[in-house]
């Protein structure tokens, strides 16, 4: 072997026998005062970093997790409320378009995408899904009359022109039942987007400005102030739920748990909008204060309401808390939302035993007392939306065991009397869907459909007996005064009449009657329209304060038939009375354009139909000129596609043929006779058409009465979704 070659093996040797740390010289080199034999090739080793996976850097990641989750939702939120084109924004928001007269801050909701499951990011799936059901027996569903008198009947060249206007707004109505019903009714109008459930990140009023309003509703006062007795349904509201000390304990732990927060600011919005109208808070800046105080809880509510998890915990305060959401989602008149709110905290009592005595039994009457209270509060929303809506019950009477509430029960304050009536009363409403209106009841004869109603009336007259003992109990009149008492019996007869409106719908009229309802029905129906009378001379003594909650939970509550009722015997018998009747009831209920959307729909709806009641009556009584005779005639078969004959033609005769009704431009002139008094030639049925759909006003038939609360339902749609076919 060469010199050399044996030389730079040598060195190779030396290297591997002795550690080198691979500088430029080495070391070991230096020490020996040789030259280095350290090959470029051989980098030294760089030292590697130990990751140590602590919990420090496990909240790191997560950290890090979130906010890119968050930025992604912003994205997404940026994408969602991404300006469209002019085009774009007049058919997917009709709201913005309308001519609608400007509500007060406070009512205007701010149009956001969210509902109790529904984060922004699926906003556009909700704006497309199919329409929302309601059945037989919800208030859309009484508007049936109306919906084929307006599909069938309006046309584009009508004979009088004095007609031209309520037409066109009646053909509004056709087209707006053409579309998808409701799709904002499962929002929040005041909720604001967020990424993610930050409550702490919400502006909750000054600590002192909550506390002050707790002592004002309590009638407790400041150190050196004057004690002022404010008889507030705020404070009596709360107190049924919670006791005031337990109200202010939570008012502590509102930033810890989302249950607590939407307790505090449901209960907060409640006493601060009640002394905002209330007439002991006398100083104006007062009541401005807590009006502004109000709103930013309403804004707090919705916004935690609109984030709820899917899976939610069973807690006693979480049920509180979805209850204090549905009654959050009536007072602004989404019956739907309540039902999700509300059927969410049944499942929770359910989850928990509190329908049944043996979980509920813990040794501690108040306890045991509560416990019974939350499920029967939860009862109450369900069996009452159930006929609202037209659903099943979510809960089921045979699978209750604990016992009716009781007015002896001094734990839930003054008004717990009334609540017991409450609860009795919507049990009938459940039963009212069940037996007369669900799908099971319609497939009865018509024999067994009108003992059940009138089995039902008799209930219900017993529950109006047990009211005048529940009137004039001292402790509740001391809690919130005489005159609010007196709304409270009336307003609760308001909803009773209009029940009994509805039963008695189910039961057919006698057979040879020129009317198409029954005696009882009409009256019922009468009576109602009385009391609502009775019921707004009381509001008017306190300056129309309780008016909004009026309107909310009892006009709006369960389906107010009697109008359409009436709506309908004036169609049928030109009776002048009943006109008043309907005029009267239209003027009075204006103002409550100013309370929710779905209340000015309603008034706006209802209006309409009177516009179309007068318009018939007039032209009924100048049916001598041959002009309005034939718009006479035009508005007869508008009054066969509802169902029932025009003047001078016997029930038994059946409706008119579908191939009779005025169709599209034709302005009546397609059918039956010329000329004539009144236009009642060619009114008779030839057996087929509408006379196989439309039998159930003729003779009980069952499916019609389906039909009929089918399409009245879809009619209501409207009042809880656009208004633009108002204007």
């Amino acid at each position: 072997m060469p010199d050399g070659s044996y030389a730079h093996f040598a060195g190779l040797t030396l290297l591997l026998q002795i550690r080198c740390d691979r500088e430029d010289p080495c070391a070991h080199c230096q020490h020996a005062g040789i030259a280095c034999k350290n090959t470029s090739g051989l980098k030294p080793k760089e030292k590697r970093t130990r990751i140590l996976i602590t919990p420090q850097y496990e909240k790191k990641i997560d950290l890090i997790d979130r906010r890119l989750d968050g930025v992604v939702r912003l994205l997404e939120d940026l994408k969602l409320h991404f300006p469209v084109s002019s085009s774009a924004t007049s058919t997917s928001n009709p709201l913005e378009t309308s001519t609608f007269a400007p509500k007060p801050v406070h009512l205007q909701p701010k149009t956001i995408a969210s509902s109790i499951s529904t984060p922004a990011s699926h906003a556009n799936s909700v704006q497309t899904s199919d329409p929302m059901v309601e059945g037989e027996s919800s208030m859309t569903a009484q508007s049936i009359f109306a919906h084929d008198f307006l599909q069938k009947a309006v046309g584009d060249d009508s004979s009088v022109l004095e007609m031209r206007e309520t037409l066109d707004a009646l053909h509004s109505l056709v087209d707006a039942l053409k579309q998808q019903p409701a799709i904002h009714e499962l929002t929040y109008p005041h909720a604001r987007p967020i990424a993610r459930l930050a409550l702490g990140d919400c502006e909750m009023p000054p600590v002192q400005s909550a506390v002050n309003a707790i002592r004002e509703a309590k009638g407790v006062p400041e150190p050196n102030a004057k004690a002022i007795s404010h008889k507030t349904l705020g404070l009596e509201w709360v107190k049924n739920f919670l006791h005031p000390d337990r109200f202010t304990d939570l008012l502590l732990k509102v930033y810890f748990a989302p249950a607590e927060f939407i307790i505090v600011n449901a209960g907060l919005e409640c006493l601060y909008m009640d002394l905002s109208v209330n007439k002991a808070t006398a100083v104006a800046p007062l009541k401005e204060e807590y009006a502004k105080m109000g709103t930013l809880c309403t804004s707090n509510l919705e916004t935690a309401l609109a984030n709820l998890p899917l899976h939610l915990p069973a807690t006693m305060d979480m049920i509180v808390a979805l209850l204090f959401g549905a009654f959050h989602a009536m007072e602004v008149a989404k019956p739907s939302l309540a039902w999700t709110l509300n059927t969410a905290s049944a499942q929770l009592c359910q989850t928990l035993g509190y329908h049944r005595v043996a979980s509920v039994r813990s040794g501690n009457p108040d306890d045991e007392d509560y416990k019974m209270f939350l499920f029967w509060s939860v009862y109450y929303v369900d069996k009452s939306l159930s006929l609202r809506l037209g659903r099943p019950s979510t809960i089921s009477d045979y699978d209750v065991t604990v016992p009716y509430p009781s007015s002896s029960s001094k734990l839930h304050g003054a008004l717990m009397s009334y609540f017991c009536l409450w609860v009795i009363v919507s049990s009938i409403q459940g039963k009212t869907y069940e037996l007369l209106y669900s799908p099971e009841a319609l497939s009865q004869s018509s024999s067994v459909r009108e003992g059940r109603a009138r089995g039902l009336a008799a209930e219900l007259q017993q529950v109006t007996d047990r009211t005048q003992e529940t009137h004039y109990l001292e402790s509740a009149i001391e809690a919130v005064g005489q005159n609010t008492m007196d709304f409270f019996n009336v307003s609760d007869e308001v909803l009773r009449s209009s029940l009994l409106t509805i039963m008695y719908r189910a039961v057919p009229s006698p057979p040879g009657s020129s009317t198409t309802f029954s005696t009882e029905c009409i009256g019922a129906a009468r009576a109602t329209l009385k009391r609502h009378e009775d019921c707004m001379a009381i509001m008017a003594k306190d300056g129309y304060y309780l008016f909004p909650m009026y309107m909310n939970w009892t006009i709006l509550f369960a389906p107010f038939v009697p109008f359409i009722v009436i709506f309908c015997q004036v169609m049928e018998t030109s009776d002048a009375t009943d006109l008043t009747r309907l005029q009267g009831f239209v003027a009075s209920i204006q103002d409550a354009k100013e309370f929710t959307e779905a209340s000015a729909r309603l008034c706006r709806l209802f209006q309409v139909l009177y516009n179309v009641a007068f318009r018939y009556v007039e032209m009924r009584n100048n049916s001598q000129q041959s002009s309005q005779a034939q718009a006479s005639q035009e508005m007869d078969k508008y009054l066969a596609a509802l169902g029932f004959p025009p003047a001078g033609q016997s029930s038994e005769e059946g409706p008119v043929d579908s191939d009779q009704l005025p169709m599209g431009g034709s302005g009546g002139s397609s059918s039956g006779g010329s000329g004539g008094s009144g236009g009642d030639e060619g009114m008779t049925s030839t057996g087929s058409g509408l006379g196989s759909l439309n039998q159930m006003l003729w003779m009980g038939n069952a499916s019609e009465l389906e039909d009929w609360f089918y399409s009245n339902q879809q009619m209501m749609g409207l009042v809880e979704d656009d208004d633009s076919f108002l204007q």
